[in-house]
């Protein structure tokens, strides 16, 4: 019984771990995306 909420626990940990990952990764793309937009504006003007 143990064993199993255990598992159950660790799982749980690595989907929060896990969407934890994803929202940053997703927060930095959008950032890098903006910078990237920024950088052309300016180069081209």
């Amino acid at each position: 019984m143990a064993a199993s909420e255990r598992a159950a626990a660790e799982s749980k940990n690595t989907v929060s771990e896990y969407r934890t990952i994803t929202v940053f990764s997703s927060k930095c793309c959008r950032l890098w995306l903006r910078l990237s937009q920024c950088t052309e504006v300016s180069i081209r003007g």
